[in-house]
């Protein structure tokens, strides 16, 4: 039976894919932030799919709790594939924002990734056969006034990820970033957006049926990698006018 690692599993495509893989017999490590929301979400999975759903309350963003998470891996539960999902977002994220907030949307969405990964991969234990699913952003794509830290750290770690597909490109573990487009999530909920907002249920199903593709990047929805090409060509003297 196969185990998958879910992180930011609480809410949004993360619980979402915790239901879809529970429903296929994957035994499941649900980890987030609350316990409230991952008992309840554990217990309603288990009880719809049968299958075997731990909750594993942990702060990625806190080195104690990564440390008892890799610690639990090691013993406890080794795991075919890891999603990736966590992400925080900013209002009014123009890059001046106090102090505090850049630093929490850095390490959510930057250092304490990179810190899960390099822990988690350099060791001989956890390096065999793996698949590493990651969430990323067509925030990406081309700098804008509206998400600057956001996007700095998404392009960051997005960055990092293709490294890691260099590095590992010829052993047996597979990284497999996936940059969404709008996703109808409390990270999208009252902004102005360009495009209708997917749900997370069809992002997540999205996911599960590429889990087998041997892609390095996957755009979701499928048209956004159109609209991310044409943003990247659009002359400077234009694109310093757009605001969205």
């Amino acid at each position: 039976m196969k185990k998958a690692v879910i992180l930011g599993a609480s809410s949004g495509i993360g619980r979402s894919l915790a239901e879809l893989l529970g429903a296929e017999g994957y035994t499941l490590l649900l980890c987030a932030r609350s316990q409230k929301d991952l008992d309840c979400n554990a217990r309603n999975i288990s009880l719809m799919s049968g299958s075997v759903v731990i909750p594993f309350v942990v702060d990625i963003n806190v080195k104690r709790e990564r440390d008892e998470l890799f610690a639990y891996l090691d013993t406890d539960f080794k795991p075919d594939c890891i999603f990736i999902t966590t992400g925080e977002i900013s209002d009014d994220d123009n890059g001046f924002q106090d102090e505090l907030v850049i630093k929490s949307l850095l390490d959510t969405n930057l250092n304490s990734l990179i810190f899960f990964l390099s822990s988690l991969l350099r060791k001989p234990s956890h390096n065999r056969n793996h698949k590493v699913f990651i969430l990323s952003s067509v925030a990406t794509s081309r700098a804008r006034r509206n998400n600057v830290v956001y996007a700095t750290s998404k392009t960051a770690f997005d960055f990092y990820c293709q490294g890691l597909q260099h590095l590992f490109g010829q052993d047996n573990i597979q990284i497999l970033i996936f940059r969404l487009g709008y996703i109808d999530t409390m990270m999208s909920y009252g902004k102005h957006l360009l495009f209708p907002a997917s749900p997370p249920e069809k992002a997540a199903w999205a996911i599960v049926n590429h889990m087998e593709s041997k892609a390095r990047i996957i755009y979701y929805p499928a048209f956004w990698r159109l609209i991310v090409n044409i943003v990247k060509i659009i002359p400077w003297s234009i694109y310093k006018k757009v605001n969205f």
